[in-house]
């Protein structure tokens, strides 16, 4: 099932982010590692210029050429698995999982319940 385990988060807010940039993208790709197939991360914007969202892209083309990458409008997804939400950038989309803070926390908490799951498939 292609984007079950979906992680979604504001690319308003990781672009504000610069000294993390880096290292967040890092933190994403790590994930898809630890999930595989079934790994999507999604970038939701609502002030982002386009010209902003194809120089980040451009950077980062690579990476995520990498990962199942999908960048969209905040009002265009419905669902994902793990929602990372802060106080400025609030989203509607249905999850199964939320952290409410900054992206690099988040991330970590979403890798830590990646890895759990991953442990009980090894005990079955």
């Amino acid at each position: 099932m292609e984007g079950r385990f979906s992680l979604r988060f504001s690319l308003d807010e990781l672009l504000k982010n610069k000294k993390n940039e880096k290292t967040i993208l890092e933190n994403v790709r790590y994930a898809n590692r630890l999930v595989g197939k079934s790994f999507k991360v999604v970038f939701y914007n609502t002030d982002v210029k386009e010209k902003d969202v194809l120089k980040f892209v451009k950077k980062y083309e690579n990476l995520l050429f990498e990962v199942n990458t999908q960048i969209t409008k905040r009002s265009q997804q419905e669902r994902c698995w793990f929602l990372i939400e802060s106080d400025v950038y609030l989203d509607k989309c249905k999850f199964h999982y939320k952290f409410t803070g900054d992206i690099l926390n988040g991330i970590a908490q979403y890798i830590k319940i990646i890895k759990h799951i991953n442990d009980r498939k090894d005990l079955e």
